[in-house]
């Protein structure tokens, strides 16, 4: 079955929408990284990231750290490393409800290899 990389993003923008998250979607630097503010349920996506095939895990990403009420801390403790462990596995499970849905293979929608295997 034909998987659109778009349809997922849509699917995940719409599963935030629904939690009173916000998307804003900016066209800026590849060096953009995408980002949330718990506070303010918005996230802010890069049209351009460099890493284009992994933008709807971030986005299932970002939106697991407003679910979790996470502050984005750039801090190496172990409290942070949780939080993103516990942000990817969000995004995992949004992504890999989605492919059982629609009969797509999880290893195309570009979440990292390390949470694959």
């Amino acid at each position: 079955m034909y998987h659109n990389y778009l349809d997922l993003i849509e699917y995940l923008q719409k599963y935030a929408e629904e939690n009173n998250i916000v998307c804003i979607w900016c066209d800026t630097c590849p060096d953009y990284i995408p980002c949330s503010s718990t506070d303010d349920l918005v996230i802010f996506m890069n049209i351009n990231w460099k890493y284009p095939m992994q933008i709807p895990f971030a986005l299932g990403h970002e939106v697991g750290h407003i679910i979790h009420g996470d502050y984005h801390s750039y801090e190496k403790s172990i409290q942070a490393k949780r939080q993103e462990e516990a942000a990817d596995l969000y995004s995992l499970g949004l992504i890999s409800g989605y492919c059982l849905k629609h009969k797509i293979d999880i290893k195309t929608c570009g979440i990292p290899i390390s949470l694959l295997f």
